[in-house]
């Protein structure tokens, strides 16, 4: 990632904050990465942390207006929002943020807000682009689940029923037992799922966490097909990832694009890179054409 420089880093955990960017990300994933050795400073929270990842996080807040002289003196282009789900206040206050320091903003949690027509219009009038919700991991269990309802239509099979049950060792999945955060990540792996085929019933969800899967997850995958002269088909398998490094690859090239997009004098919501890196989109395709979009805007 050496063409894109991190100028600042804000976390909420006490455990985290003061500590080097560096430190903190090879505590977290094992992963030794060339960054800056900038110290990780507060947040600002707006809303009430989920009831589960309240239990281990003792959150260390900044003032706004603190929050906005730090990055007025960075001068970021772009604002990438990797905050826990269920924060919608905060994330939706930190794209208004991204507006008065004259930034783009990348939200990576499932909060609407780029569906916020009005801030989204927003951006489009300083120039700045706002891309979200909901980061989707490169090779994770959605993407999978997708290209599975894609490949049996394509190839003139239809999924009746289909079910996607995960369990992870993340925070970010404990955070996901708070039966709020749940149903609205439900209702967005679902809806992102069913972009390949609209007939399919599909249920989606985190079921638990297991602490020591850590940044691992256990996909359990089910489908009914219907086939060739009214055949059924029955899909059960079992898919495993890591969290972290699946979403890396994503978030990198939605970066490098909102930059590409900006030097193109694009703003607002770029659909072409929503499509590409989010499961909750505002004007939805499937996730072939979604990759053919980004490939013909941002591979020359």
């Amino acid at each position: 990632m050496g063409d894109i420089e991190v100028v600042s880093a804000f976390d909420l955990d006490e455990k985290k904050v003061n500590q080097s960017l560096r430190s903190v990300i090879e505590y977290e994933t094992g992963f030794k990465v060339q960054v800056p050795e900038i110290q990780v400073e507060g947040s600002i929270l707006l809303d009430d942390l989920g009831r589960e990842i309240k239990k281990f996080i003792n959150p260390v807040k900044i003032s706004e207006r603190a929050l906005i002289d730090k990055l007025a003196a960075e001068h970021p282009s772009v604002i990438v929002n990797l905050i826990s789900a269920g924060l919608q206040r905060t994330s939706k206050r930190l794209a208004e943020i991204a507006l008065e320091v004259d930034a783009s903003y990348i939200n990576c949690t499932p909060a609407s807000v780029v569906s916020d027509k009005k801030l989204v219009d927003k951006f489009k009038q300083k120039g700045r682009v706002i891309i979200g919700d909901d980061l989707q991991s490169q090779l994770g269990g959605t993407w999978l689940h997708r290209t599975l309802l894609h490949a049996f239509r394509r190839w003139g099979g239809h999924v009746t029923k289909s079910y996607q049950l995960d369990v992870g060792g993340s925070r970010e999945t404990l955070n996901t037992l708070d039966e709020n955060i749940r149903e609205v990540k439900k209702g967005i792996k679902s809806n992102a799922v069913n972009k390949e085929d609209r007939d399919t019933q599909v249920v989606t969800g985190t079921t638990d966490y297991i602490p020591f899967l850590k940044d691992g997850r256990v996909s359990n995958i089910y489908l009914e097909i219907e086939g060739p002269m009214g055949e059924k088909f029955t899909l059960d398998g079992e898919y495993k990832t890591f969290d972290g490094v699946n979403a890396t690859n994503t978030l990198l090239d939605v970066i490098r694009a909102v930059d590409g997009a900006m030097e193109e004098g694009k703003a607002g919501a770029v659909d072409q890179i929503i499509n590409y890196g989010f499961k909750n989109t505002i004007n939805p395709v499937s996730m072939e054409s979604a990759l053919e979009d980004f490939e013909n805007m941002f591979l020359k």
